[in-house]
Formats: C-alpha cells, sequence, structure tokens
C-alpha cells in the first residue's frame, strides 16, 4: 500500500509552531505530506535510540516484577525507600 493511500489520524499531535513551520515547509521542498516526514522523523529516532528504549522497558518490567511500591517508584520517579516510607512499608533488609 503507498503511503498516499495509507489513512491518516485526525487526533493533532502538539508541536511547536517552529516545528510546524519547518515540518510545512520540509514537506513543501521534498514533495512529501507532513504525515509522511513526521512517521519517517518517529521511525528514524525510534532506529537510533532503540537501546534506550529497550533499557527503560527492562527497568519498567523489572519495578513491575519487585512489586507494586517498586512500581509506584518508578512511575513517580521517586527512590523506592522513599515510597516506601509514605506508604508505611517496612523496608526490606539486605541479604
Amino acid at each position: 500500500m503507498k503511503n498516499s493511500e495509507r489513512s491518516t489520524s485526525r487526533a493533532p499531535v502538539k508541536v511547536y509552531e517552529t516545528t510546524k513551520e519547518q515540518l510545512r515547509f520540509m514537506a513543501a521542498i521534498a514533495d512529501r505530506t507532513q504525515a509522511e516526514l513526521m512517521e519517517t522523523a518517529v521511525n528514524e529516532y525510534l532506529e537510533r535510540h532503540a537501546e534506550d528504549f529497550a533499557l527503560g522497558l527492562k527497568r519498567a518490567r523489572d519495578s513491575l516484577f519487585r512489586g507494586k511500591l517498586d512500581a509506584v517508584a518508578y512511575l513517580l520517579g521517586e527512590d523506592v525507600d522513599d515510597v516506601r516510607r509514605v506508604a508505611g512499608a517496612a523496608t526490606p533488609q539486605p541479604r
């Protein structure tokens, strides 16, 4: 299926106005749609940062396996011991 035959979402992507202007300009120069350029940019970004995403997924998975308080700490970006203290949970003893 050609890119021109693909349907696009009606949901807006929020970007800075200067970015939108650049996107319009680049699309006109490249004779492509803004959607095509955005797709290319996102795909290239994901490809270049695949290791970062894999590491983030591993950290999220590990926190889920350790339990609810660890998962909450991960989602909040806080230290798990601080979350345990606020939650009134006992701090696990080192093994």
